[in-house]
């Protein structure tokens, strides 16, 4: 008994064991299947129907792939030749191509081959399974129409014709799947989101939801502000629309609060959105993460101790806090704080304690100054400088007083104050109108600096004011 090919027993067997091959073969309309051996490509079995198209008999055949090349007309030989190359470096390029074959009877076989390779998991083509369906009716049909003259020259035209629009398709695709690939991208990696003209989020990319930490339902529908961080002060948001509603491009950067509290920071640019006939349709935004560089930027302006501003911050920002000062037609006010019988508290609670009373104090501060143009620096030791702008000096002097009863309020025991059972701190103030805004930063900070020493010598736990 003739032994069954073992190519025939794999075909078989992949069929049961993978949908796919079957789907392929069902969706065929096959007058004739083929399965090669990739690795030992002169073995490749052909079923019955493939030899019955051809006018050969099945059982008279051994299996060989010579066997069907030298039947096919050369130059389309070539043709699947070079389409089984292409196929073979990328999946996506079908095998698929009009051939002729030479019919035993010396008649012209058309078929449409097509085929696909198949891979072992290390990805090796290994295999290779493909189908035929006969066209010579169709193509007879064709050739009827034609003066006899013209036949070859039509059959040529219409294997160039298929192969060149089959090449077109190929090229429409594959620029289809790489804009995919592109918007793919954009969508993981590019913080988009585009709203309607009045601010309500409509559209927002995958790295929008990550780095927010809400889903894209929960944005749909809602303005920016379900991000938006309470430090931001109201006048960036409305130097945002005045500049976008001028149709013109606004940029800068901007903290955000994320789902779960925590902050980050994006460089942010928002232009208007028009549609097909220039109409604005609404905004777009584009934001880079620059959260890493924020953080290094606060670190090198925020003391580590209390977590206000440092005096290196301090030397550099002083000055531009004094312009925007005068451009805003308000009183200035510099306050020099220090803490009461600060030596003695180290020695009596110790040094950690210490630490502690100059944090709380700082933090107390921070809660009381929240506006824009409000400012704190640890200036050295339990020495701090807070920096404000007020429309009246009774309004400022009333802020300076409310520092210094919540600091008291804190109830901070120190047994080795004088004036007060609990931490106290004294202050120098001076209160500058527009006007007058002139005097240099080593002025200003002097005469600060004489006032507070002026308050400690009369007494402590007092403000004195210029």
């Amino acid at each position: 008994m003739k032994k069954e090919n073992y190519l025939k027993k794999e075909l078989y067997s992949l069929i049961q064991s993978d949908i796919s091959i079957f789907e392929f073969i069902q969706s065929g309309s096959l007058d004739g299947l083929w399965y090669w051996d990739l690795e030992k490509p002169e073995n490749e079995w052909m079923n019955a129907k493939f030899w019955e198209t051809l006018g050969y008999d099945s059982k008279e055949m051994k299996h060989l792939s010579s066997e069907w090349q030298d039947i096919i007309f050369k130059e389309d030989l070539k043709i699947a030749t070079t389409n089984f190359n292409k196929h073979l470096e990328d999946e996506n390029h079908p095998y698929d191509q009009i051939v002729r074959y030479k019919h035993k009877d010396n008649s012209t076989v058309w078929i449409r081959c097509r085929g696909i390779i198949i891979r072992n998991n290390n990805g090796k083509a290994i295999r290779m399974l493909g189908a035929h369906n006969d066209i010579t009716p169709v193509m007879n049909a064709l050739r009827e129409l034609e003066e006899k003259s013209e036949i070859q020259s039509i059959n040529s035209n219409i294997i160039k014709k298929y192969n060149k629009e089959l090449n077109l398709r190929l090229k429409i695709e594959k620029n289809k799947r790489e804009m995919e690939r592109y918007v793919k991208l954009i969508d993981n990696y590019i913080i988009t989101s585009s709203t309607d003209l009045d601010g309500v989020i409509t559209n927002v990319s995958k790295a929008f939801c990550k780095i927010s930490g809400y889903s894209e339902n929960e944005l749909i529908g809602k303005s920016h502000n379900i991000i938006r961080h309470y430090d931001t002060p109201p006048k960036v948001f409305k130097d945002l629309w005045k500049t976008i509603m001028s149709n013109k491009v606004w940029k800068s950067d901007i903290k955000n609060l994320s789902k779960n509290g925590s902050t980050y920071w994006v460089d942010t640019t928002i232009s208007p959105k028009y549609d097909d006939q220039g109409k604005k349709i609404g905004y777009t935004s584009i934001r880079i993460d620059v959260t890493d560089k924020k953080r290094v930027e606060e670190l090198s302006i925020t003391d580590s101790l209390t977590k206000v501003y440092n005096r290196r911050h301090f030397n550099s920002i002083f000055e531009s806090i004094i312009n925007r000062a005068k451009r805003n037609n308000k009183i200035f006010s510099f306050l020099m704080l220090d803490i009461d019988f600060f030596k003695e508290y180290n020695d009596s609670y110790g040094h950690a304690k210490g630490d502690e009373v100059l944090y709380k104090v700082a933090q107390r501060i921070k809660t009381l100054i929240k506006r824009a143009d409000d400012y704190c620096f640890r200036l050295g030791g339990e020495e701090f400088g807070i920096a404000y702008q007020s429309l009246t000096i009774d309004e400022a002097n009333k802020l300076a007083e409310k520092i210094r009863i919540e600091i008291e309020n804190l109830k901070i025991e120190h047994k080795k104050s004088s004036v007060s059972e609990f931490l106290t701190v004294s202050i120098g103030m001076i209160n500058i109108s527009n006007d007058k805004l002139n005097d240099k930063l080593n002025d200003i900070y002097r005469n600060a600096d004489l006032l507070l020493y002026k308050a400690k010598e009369n007494g402590r736990n007092k403000i004195e004011i210029s």
